[in-house]
């Protein structure tokens, strides 16, 4: 049976009563009418064939397909100079990049969420890190004397590392900083490190494989909002 838990964040940041939904179950319309949901999403397996027609049937929609890279990690190469930990004064920095930096994700790809919304979701959800609500580990590359970009990532089990998000500056795209962030981030775990791209973010994916990440999975992840009176 799947359940809605209710999204205290997003909720905030969109201005709506915003739920995840968990598990695998059939819903019904009135476990959404009772909740009284505005906004929904779920990641659910491509093999998951007729909980998605179920929750079609709902007014959910298909907003993002994803690919999931798995790779044991290995020592960076990356000096030290370019890749450090992050500081409390870097917030501002981090932030503004995270508001620039994103267009495939489920947020900036939802026709029904404007693109400066989405872009301000990216922009909290890194200053969450900073706040003590997000990821246990954030590395900041710098360019030039400046904040270039950054890696968000999470600790989970078995000594496993998550890439919760990597965002760089539009001004110094194609400059390897990723590559940095990804490198360093290898040298300073000793467990798997776990990632997931949208599949039309063809550069990333180009990214993951060329540092030898493998796939082992993919996603649809699924939005629903309630439709408003007219």
């Amino acid at each position: 049976m799947s359940s809605l838990r209710r999204d205290p964040w997003l909720s905030d940041v969109l201005g709506v009563k915003a739920f995840g939904l968990e598990g695998g179950g059939e819903l019904a319309l009135q476990d959404l009418t009772e909740a009284n949901v505005d906004f929904a999403w779920v990641k659910t397996s491509v093999f998951e064939g007729p909980f998605r027609t179920n929750l079609e049937t709902l007014g959910f929609c298909v907003i993002e397909g994803s690919l999931t890279f798995e790779q044991s990690s290995s020592p960076a190469a990356v000096p030290l100079s370019l890749v450090r930990k992050a500081r409390p004064e870097d917030e501002e920095a981090v932030a503004l990049i995270a508001g620039r930096s994103f267009e495939h994700d489920r947020f900036h790809q939802d026709p029904l969420i404007a693109s400066e919304v989405a872009d301000q979701l990216k922009s909290e959800w890194a200053r969450n890190y900073f706040r003590g609500s997000r990821g246990d580990v954030m590395f900041i590359c710098e360019r030039q004397g400046v904040i270039a970009g950054f890696l968000l990532a999470i600790k989970c089990e078995k000594s496993a590392v998550v890439i919760d998000l990597i965002g760089t500056s539009p001004e110094f795209r194609g400059q390897g900083v990723a590559s940095a962030l990804l490198m360093y981030l290898r040298g300073w775990t000793s467990g798997v490190i776990r990632a997931s791209t949208q599949h039309s973010n063809l550069s990333s994916i180009r990214m993951y494989v060329r540092h030898g990440f493998l796939p082992t999975g993919s996603a649809w992840t699924m939005h629903f909002h309630r439709k408003q009176p007219s």
